[in-house]
């Protein structure tokens, strides 16, 4: 995911007012999370990261912020345990092998080394037992997992817990199985967020742009920020 995507989820969210809870999926090595909390001084960050390798760096990054909570689970769309793919660079892993059908919009060197079983949680068994009312700001990394996510927080997106959503989606395959961003549009749609903007990623040597950048936000966000400016003239 790109810092100007993050970044802009962060100075929206901050237009709703105070920032208290955040949620960072896919946390990777911790440098989403350490803008976040210094950007928001009064939020607690919570981090969810599956990954041993990434998951070292990124307790080390964040050792000295008390407002930061690391969790070492994969945010899926059940609670228990699942494998997980540990790609030849961290930020390629994912909870789905590299794709292997079809054209291939990847470098052949960036495919997985590795598979480990780890803990899933979801989004709704997470925040009812943190009692966790309201999330300001998600950010969802989480390599073609997306829609894993939040099929684990239909009730929580059904109660329009997250105001804000930043989330990375594929245009064409590059995970095997994994859904696309019109699969993710689609499924949060159905429960009244729409897409506040689009920051495109790389295009491939064809010419086709293979992923990018979503910014949803809640029904009732768009309704008390957005709309609350005036309309075009």
């Amino acid at each position: 995911m790109s810092n100007a995507a993050w970044e802009a989820a962060a100075e929206l969210a901050a237009r709703g007012g105070a920032v208290s809870t955040i949620f960072d999926i896919g946390g990777n090595r911790g440098r989403a999370a350490e803008f976040l909390l210094h950007r928001f001084p009064d939020a607690m960050v919570h981090c969810f990261e599956p990954n041993p390798e990434a998951l070292a760096q990124l307790r080390t990054k964040l050792q000295q912020h008390d407002r930061a909570r690391i969790h070492p689970v994969a945010v899926s769309s059940s609670d228990g345990t699942t494998t997980f793919h540990q790609g030849a660079r961290d930020d390629v892993s994912s909870l789905y092998p590299r794709n292997s059908t079809g054209h291939r919009y990847f470098r052949a060197d960036l495919d997985m080394k590795a598979t480990t079983e780890v803990e899933t949680a979801s989004l709704d068994t997470f925040c009812a037992e943190q009692n966790i009312a309201s999330v300001q700001l998600m950010k969802i990394d989480v390599q073609g997992g997306e829609l894993e996510v939040l099929l684990g927080g239909q009730n929580r997106l059904a109660a329009n817990t997250f105001d804000v959503i930043v989330a990375e989606g594929f245009l064409v395959p590059h995970y095997e199985s994994a859904p696309l961003l019109d699969e993710v549009y689609s499924f949060v749609s159905g429960y009244g967020y729409t897409a506040y903007d689009l920051f495109k990623g790389p295009t491939a040597t064809n010419g086709q742009l293979r992923f990018c950048d979503m910014i949803y936000v809640s029904a009732p966000f768009r309704e008390r920020v957005l709309n609350a400016v005036p309309s075009e003239l």
